[in-house]
């Protein structure tokens, strides 16, 4: 057992680091732990266990039937050129990711990511039910703001957008689907809910 962090009192909290993947259903029914890393190999990275997760995914999905589609969801920290490139040797995996990186669609221009997919009329609209939130703070600093409970309305974008190597400038440009929601309307002095994310489909969207 390791510390794996520290609550705001500095209360050590001791465990295992597991990078596990987890197989649920399209209702969210889970049906099993799929893989289980319990550390990093020897010059591994973060990146390399993320990849390592969507190519046994794709490999588990080769037995399930034609018409099922398979999607693996991932968070910010797998926001990354690398994954997103693994991905296209993939036969059968869609992949989401939470997008963290503002990135640079065109350097020539200085094109990014956040303000191209905040541009243009919306493809639609989405409502959902947003709870409360405590505004938090670590160590003096503020790490999440206070959020009132309400019902949001949010507008989407999504387009087809092409990703630059971010290390190897000799590797190929990546295309995928980028998603952007936005709160319209939100309350008065409430920041509106926006989040970004990236979407590496084999088929395009309907």
């Amino acid at each position: 057992m390791e510390v794996i962090g520290r609550n705001q009192t500095f209360c050590e909290a001791r465990g295992v680091h597991l990078h596990a993947t987890l197989a649920i259903n399209e209702e969210g029914l889970p049906l099993g732990v799929l893989r289980c890393a319990y550390r990093k190999k020897e010059g591994q990275t973060k990146t390399d266990q993320w990849i390592d997760g969507l190519l046994d995914i794709d490999e588990a999905a080769q037995t399930l039937p034609q018409k099922t589609r398979v999607l693996s969801v991932m968070d910010r920290e797998a926001d990354a050129y690398a994954i997103f490139a693994a991905q296209q040797r993939c036969t059968r995996t869609d992949i989401l990711v939470r997008a963290k990186h503002d990135r640079t669609l065109k350097r020539k221009d200085q094109v990014k990511l956040f303000k191209t997919m905040r541009k243009g009329p919306a493809a639609g609209h989405v409502y959902m039910s947003v709870s409360r939130l405590s505004r938090r703070a670590k160590s003096g600093r503020v790490t999440s703001e206070a959020r009132i409970a309400r019902d949001a309305q949010l507008e989407v974008r999504y387009r087809k957008v092409t990703l630059p190597p971010t290390k190897d400038k000799t590797a190929k440009p990546v295309r995928v689907w980028a998603i952007h929601v936005r709160e319209v309307a939100p309350p008065p002095k409430a920041e509106p809910i926006e989040e970004w994310a990236s979407c590496g489909l084999l088929q395009r969207p309907p």
